[in-house]
């Protein structure tokens, strides 16, 4: 699960990037495109906002089904895929960990 690793490491230096260089505003990149530093307890599109500890164990449920189902598959493709996957799912649980009031209550930047 090296990609895993890789890909919360990438997704929390990204994060603190947003963080520090978006608190002033958004950055525009090109055209009518923006970067705008945003919070979400929700899940996407922010449903079921303030229900962060629920939709954090919910996350972690099926980050566990995943990595016990993709250890049996023989070929590498849905290893690295299963490894992005659980990257990205286990980045927003640490942001919703490490950023709230209470334990998984927090937002994801």
């Amino acid at each position: 699960m090296k990609h895993a690793l890789a890909i919360i490491a990438l997704d929390q230096l990204t994060k603190e990037w947003a963080l520090d260089a978006l608190v002033d505003g958004p950055i525009e990149v090109v055209g009518s495109l923006r970067w705008n530093l945003g919070f979400n307890s929700g899940t996407a599109f922010s449903f079921g906002e303030g229900r962060g500890g629920l939709i954090s164990l919910i996350g972690l449920v099926a980050v566990l089904v995943l990595l016990a189902g993709v250890v049996r598959w023989p070929c590498t493709l849905p290893k690295v895929a299963a490894g992005l996957v659980v990257g990205g799912a286990l980045g927003n649980l640490l942001d919703r960990f490490s950023r709230g009031p209470g334990l998984l209550d927090g937002a994801v930047v």
